[in-house]
C-alpha cells in the first residue's frame, strides 16, 4: 500500500494495515537471517558445532526449567544460532524475557570462552529475536524448532540431531522418544 493511500484511511485501519505490513517485513527479515545462518558458505563462527559447547548451552537451558525460572518445551541448538521455545514457569504469569536471556548468555558467554581460551571476546550477539507463539501456531512453531537441522539439510529426522531436546511432555505429540 503507498503512502498516500495509508493517511486516507481510518486510524483502526491504518494503524491494523501499519502493523500488518510490518509483521510482514519483519517476517522476511528473519526469513533472510535464518536462511543465512544456514548457508554453510555465510562467514561467521560456528562455535557450537563442538558438542562440548552445545551441551552447555542446551545445560543452561535445562539447568534455568530445574531451578523454576522457566519451562522449556523444546531447545534447538545449531552450529551458529540457538532456537528455544520457553515460557514462564507454572505460577507465574510472566518472567522477564531479558533478564533471562542476560543470564543464559552470561552463563555460557563465561564457559565457553574460557573452554576457547578467549577473554573480552563477547561469545553472543547482543540482541536476539523473540516471539510470543500465537494461538493456533504452536505446533507449527514446534515442528519449525524441532526440523531445524533438517531444513539446513544436516539430517533427515530431528530425532538424530544430538543437541535438540524435547520436553517429556511433548514426546507423544511430536514422535520423540
Amino acid at each position: 500500500m503507498l503512502a498516500e493511500d495509508l493517511v486516507r484511511l481510518p486510524d483502526h485501519l491504518r494503524q491494523e494495515t501499519s502493523f500488518k505490513e510490518k509483521h510482514e517485513i519483519n517476517a522476511r527479515y528473519e526469513l533472510a537471517v535464518e536462511k543465512a545462518l544456514h548457508n554453510k558458505n555465510t562467514p561467521g563462527p560456528r562455535h557450537l558445532s563442538r558438542p562440548d559447547l552445545a551441551i552447555i548451552v542446551l545445560d543452561s537451558w535445562l539447568n534455568m526449567q530445574e531451578r523454576g525460572l522457566i519451562y522449556v518445551y523444546a531447545i534447538c541448538v545449531m552450529s551458529n544460532h540457538v532456537h528455544a521455545i520457553i515460557r514462564a514457569p507454572d505460577g507465574t504469569e510472566e518472567s522477564s524475557l531479558p533478564a533471562v536471556m542476560k543470564s543464559h548468555k552470561g552463563f555460557t558467554a563465561r564457559k565457553i570462552n574460557k573452554l576457547l581460551n578467549k577473554t573480552f571476546n563477547s561469545f553472543w550477539e547482543p540482541d536476539y529475536f523473540d516471539r510470543r507463539v500465537r494461538t493456533g501456531k504452536f505446533n507449527t512453531v514446534m515442528w519449525y524448532v524441532l526440523n531445524n537441522p533438517v531444513t539446513a539439510g544436516l539430517i533427515k529426522d530431528w530425532k538424530d540431531w544430538p543437541h535438540t531436546y524435547l520436553n517429556p511432555d511433548f514426546s507423544s505429540l511430536f514422535g520423540g522418544e
